[in-house]
């Protein structure tokens, strides 16, 4: 059995930050992506409700369903390679037909284009730059990385 690895590009806005989604609140809110890649913190904190999770629990639900369309068309594209030939030499009996239907998966979904809707803030503690909606900077906003609150 081998690990297979695949790249999922997320969109960036033009500053080049990365839209998120918390796993518990479901609100969206925007973090460097280079600082999202690199790692620096091994949970989050959500900025918007305050409680922690791992990493990759933040991906919004546009990118989760792209990943299961990448992996499921690759499953489709294994099977079909490993029993192809068998179902072939299988039909040149005359007594056994064999048919493998493949579903059609829809490998043209696009992901979303990065959304603007956002406010700019800095959160001096960690001295972090994220992007949430204007009501949850008014309400207060929690640091990703030290969970720290800041109105």
């Amino acid at each position: 059995m081998s690990v297979v690895n695949f790249d999922i590009l997320i969109p960036l806005d033009s500053q080049g930050f990365m839209e998120l989604e918390c796993d518990y609140c479901k609100n969206r809110f925007m973090v460097l992506g280079d600082e999202f890649k690199n790692g620096d913190f091994l949970h989050m904190f959500c900025p918007v409700c305050g409680i922690p999770n791992h990493l990759n629990t933040f991906y919004t639900t546009e990118v989760i369903e792209k990943s299961h369309e990448i992996i499921s068309q690759w499953a489709i594209d294994q099977i079909q390679k490993t029993l192809g030939a068998s179902i072939k030499s299988l039909n040149k009996n005359k007594f056994i037909k064999v048919d493998m239907k493949i579903p059609k998966v829809n490998s043209n979904l696009e992901l979303y284009e990065a959304s603007n809707c956002y406010l700019k803030v800095n959160l001096e503690c960690c001295n972090i730059d994220l992007k949430i909606r204007e009501i949850d900077h008014l309400v207060g906003a929690y640091c990703p990385k030290c969970g720290g609150c800041h109105i």
